[in-house]
Formats: C-alpha cells, structure tokens, sequence
C-alpha cells in the first residue's frame, strides 16, 4: 500500500492588475526557468526571487520536500510540454507542464504586482490513454467504466469462447490500469492480464479515480473504489464476449484488503484473489510501515524514532475516534475517509462469505507482511475448503523478485529497477480461476 503525499503552497500576496503580453512571455520564460532548476532540486533562485510573505510561510527545505514526494508519485521529470498564463484573484499564474515517467507535473506559480512568485502548487495530471495492444494469443479493446467513465481495457484470449473474466483493483494512492510504479516503470497490472490471456483468461483493468481526475480528491472509500468496481462488475455482465457467470475479483494491496466487502456486495463475483491483501485496518498496517522505516533509519538517534512514532500513534488514534462533526483531515485524509474505511470489517465480512478464495503473499513484502497479515488469513480461514494459499519465497509487494532490499531493511528503490511479475503467481492465478 503507497502513500501519496502532495504538498501545496498556496497564494499569499496581495493582488496586482493584469499584465501585458510582454510581461506574460517574460514571466513564463521565468517559470520555465525555475521549473528546469526544479528537475535538478534547485531552488535557490525561486526561493530567492519569491515575496517575503512566501518565504515567511514556507521553507526552502520545506519546497523541496513537496518537489520529492511529487517525483516519487510521477517519476522522473521530462521535456517541457509548455505553460498557459491565467488571472485568478488579481495574481498572474503561469502553469508550467513538464512529462514524468508516470504521470505529467503540472507546476502553478503566482506573481504578485511586483513581478515577485507569490505562491507555487505542484499538482500531478494522467498522460495519455493506453493504447490497446494485441498478439497471435490475446487482443485487447479500451472502455469507459462508471459515471466517471475512466479509461479501462478489456484483454480477451483468442480463440477462447466465452472465457472467465478477472477485474483488477489497485493498491492505495493514485494508480493507472497498469498500476504502474517506479522510476521503470514496472506494470504489475499489465504483466497480469498479458499472462492470464495467454492461458485463457479475460481481465478488465482500469484507472482508479485518483488517477484520472487527480485533483476531485477521495473523500470516501467508497468514491475511490467501491463505486467502480460495481460498475466494473455491471459492465461485465452484460458483455457477451466473456462467461458472466464466472466473473472474479483480484485485489492487490488495498484492493484484497476491499476484496471481501466488493464481493459481498456485488453478488455476481464468484470468487476472489487477494495479492499481498489484509483483514487488519489500515491504521494497524501504517503503524508496522512506520516502525520498520523507523527501525532502519540510522541517522535517528532511539530517542527521535520513539518520538515520531509516538506522533504517528497520536495521529492513528484520531482516526480511530472520529465524532459525527469532526470533518478536518488527518494524515492526507479527509476525517470521512476514515470514517468510511472503519465502517468495514473485513475479518466479519469474510467469515461470512462462501465463495472460492485465492490469497497470494509474497515474503519479501515489507507493506503487508507474511508474519502478520498472511498468517491471519490462515488463521481466520482455517478448515475451508474453498480457500487456496500461496506464499512466494523472495518476492516483494508487487510479487517481483526483490533483488535490492537486505537483511528486512525495506528499500522502496526495488521498485525502480525494471522487472516483472513472476511467471508462476501468473499461472497460480490462471489454473485456480479455470478449476473454479
């Protein structure tokens, strides 16, 4: 499970009038500039041309942090793809497009009346739609899913009649069909779907909510995820290319841990697969994420990790005893986030659900861990004879071979170096959802 974390720095000075189109072209040559002086975590210039007002609201150090976490979500900054100039509140704003490997940067800058930045936001925005792609085995065919009608693909076996189908759910956090990651990028979702068709299984995947229209927010689980998956389940049953009546539900990260609630509630799922899922809340896996980056920073002395852990507990508690009118967000999340996310029990719900379950877990994973989340699987499944288990020897979260982390210390740079989704998790997958 991914965090996403933006920092946005807003508009602080006062209003200037308009500018003349001399002025636009020098203000945008200056952002441009400034943007290029980004990509090489500089912002010397920036921080010494801004307002004073800016400076007294925000630190350098403090802009490079928001410049970071952005990276780390869009990967690697690219070519220009040009600035447009606005007036929004008597400032001149210049936003600056600029590629990255997984999504496009769009960086905001106000100017004040005297030509100085009075403000910046960094924001991050989809690329362009995948195309379709197809080989002598399996074709694929793009389509719009829910009222939002975010971009999906269908990827048919050929020559298969009527196969069974897998719809695919990413992890937390803003994520394409491909559920695409690192400075690779590497395409966990991709490689699945490619695997599954070439042994005979259907599979819909497409962009979460938070991908495509990145700045409407998430304020529920059920706006982020709950909502597509039933019309990703409707769609599906009424398409005469695949067996509607074998329809299952993968779920990796977030999306196990949703598994059992989305099945639950959309009735046509016959079945699920959890990748690297959890019955535990989301607060109990932000807690063992932390402590285990905690334990392997060794630039803090004991006492400093005791005290951010502590502050992370206090933040934890909060959104454990929210109030009816307690609306402010905690952690990035808006307090109705988590109240939906605590309204879900997904150990009571599985216990109740007599349906066929595939539950993966990789034992290089250091966000959901074997030990813990894995082993209460087995634990609270015990005695079924509808679930199956696989635990991979050396593969991480995203059941790729994990050839950068030592000695449990968690690396999130495994993600950067290009790999693939293990051949047999893909033939598990395969053989468990033909044998159902």
């Amino acid at each position: 499970m991914f965090s996403l974390l933006v920092i946005m720095m807003l508009f602080y000075a006062a209003g200037c009038e308009g500018s003349k189109t001399e002025d636009i072209d020098f203000l945008e040559k200056r952002t441009s500039d400034y943007v290029s002086q980004f990509t090489d975590n500089n912002f010397d210039n920036f921080y010494k041309d801004s307002s004073e007002e800016l400076r007294q609201n925000i630190t350098q150090d403090a802009l490079l942090q928001g410049w970071n976490a952005i990276i780390q979500v869009a990967g690697a900054p690219g070519e220009s793809l040009g600035s447009t100039y606005t007036q929004q509140d008597g400032f001149d704003v210049i936003v600056q497009s600029i590629t990255g490997t997984l999504f496009n940067i769009n960086v905001t800058v106000s100017y004040d009346s005297n030509g100085q930045p009075a403000g910046i936001w960094t924001s991050i925005a989809p690329k362009d739609p995948l195309e379709p792609q197809s080989t002598d085995k399996w074709e694929e065919a793009p389509v719009m899913i829910g009222e939002k009608k975010l971009s999906g693909m269908l990827t048919l076996p050929k020559g298969a009649e009527k196969p069974p189908v897998v719809i695919m759910l990413q992890g937390s956090g803003a994520s394409d069909m491909n559920e695409a990651i690192g400075a690779a990028p590497n395409r966990p979702f991709e490689d699945i779907a490619h695997g599954l068709a070439e042994q005979g299984v259907a599979t819909l995947r497409y962009n979460k909510r938070t991908y495509q229209y990145p700045t409407d927010g998430a304020d529920t689980i059920k706006y982020e995820v709950l909502d597509d998956a039933a019309a990703a389940v409707k769609s599906l049953a009424n398409n005469d290319l695949i067996d509607s009546n074998r329809i299952y539900l993968l779920g990796h990260s977030l999306g196990g841990m949703l598994a059992p609630k989305i099945t639950t509630d959309n009735p046509q799922i016959k079945g699920f697969i959890s990748m690297a899922g959890t019955l535990r809340t989301l607060q109990d896996i932000i807690i063992d994420q932390n402590k285990s980056a905690l334990e392997a920073e060794a630039s803090l002395t004991d006492q400093q990790k005791k005290d951010q852990l502590a502050q992370i507990e206090a933040e934890i508690e909060k959104t454990e005893n929210l109030g009816d009118g307690d609306n402010n967000y905690i952690m990035g999340m808006a307090a109705s986030y988590w109240k939906s996310l605590n309204g879900i029990d997904s150990t009571a719900i599985v216990k109740n659900l007599d349906v066929p379950m595939l539950i993966l877990q990789g034992s290089a994973d250091f966000h959901v861990y074997p030990d813990k989340d894995y082993e209460l699987w087995q634990t609270t499944l015990k005695g079924r004879d509808n679930v199956t288990f696989h635990l991979y020897e050396g593969l991480s979260h995203l059941f790729m071979p994990d050839q950068v982390s030592a000695n449990d210390a968690p690396d999130s740079s495994v993600y950067n170096v290009p790999n693939h989704v293990a051949p047999q998790v893909i033939t598990d997958i395969a053989t468990w959802v033909k044998e159902q």
